[in-house]
């Protein structure tokens, strides 16, 4: 093998080896910013209508008001259940639910006005560790009609909207007559 030879050999095989150095490091640092973007906390909201029923009966939780403790009776009439669960990887801090009920858009000459609310929060804010979950109600069904767009916040600011679907079914269970039980015998 003459020098020129030699010389051509190891001028490729330091390229192919510098560019496969290249592409994996360039792998290995795509991988590591996807992971670390992937590494935060992430929110499911689940919504039901019904009655909550303990193992051993009348399901009662007891809730702070201005005057004091108080307990409240979740099995007696129907409401509004939202489960929020932190599906994510590290812990976070949910801090209210709030939404939007009125005309889509702004237009305030009609009068045709979005207003925002926020729900009274009962277990808020409440810091979930991944995999943790905190049940959120609202007295009144009925109370959900005219929300056009509900979300969930933390306390960094990050908000997760409730899905639309999710929303109008929830608004179809409410709308629904209540069955009455069938008398027996008859």
């Amino acid at each position: 093998m003459t020098d020129a030879e030699l010389t051509r050999f190891l001028a490729v095989w330091g390229a192919v080896v510098s560019t496969t150095a290249f592409l994996v490091s360039g792998c290995a640092l795509g991988w590591a910013i996807y992971r670390d973007l992937q590494d935060k906390g992430r929110i499911r909201v689940e919504m039901t209508v019904g009655r909550m029923l303990a193992a051993a009966g009348a399901a009662v939780q007891s809730i702070m008001t201005p005057e004091g403790p108080e307990l409240v009776n979740l099995s007696d009439r129907d409401r509004l259940f939202i489960m929020i669960t932190n599906v994510g990887r590290r812990a976070i801090i949910v801090s209210k639910v709030w939404g939007f009920q009125g005309a889509p858009f702004g237009i305030n000459r009609l009068g045709f006005r979005r207003r925002g609310f926020v729900f009274l929060p009962v277990n808020l804010p409440r810091a979930l560790d991944p995999g943790q979950q905190v049940t959120e109600w609202v007295e009144d069904p009925n109370d959900i009609l005219p929300v056009r767009v509900l979300h969930v916040s933390d306390t960094t600011g990050r908000q997760w909207r409730v899905p639309r679907r999710l929303l109008r079914r929830i608004k179809r269970r409410v709308r629904e007559p209540q069955l009455q039980p069938r008398a027996a015998g008859g």
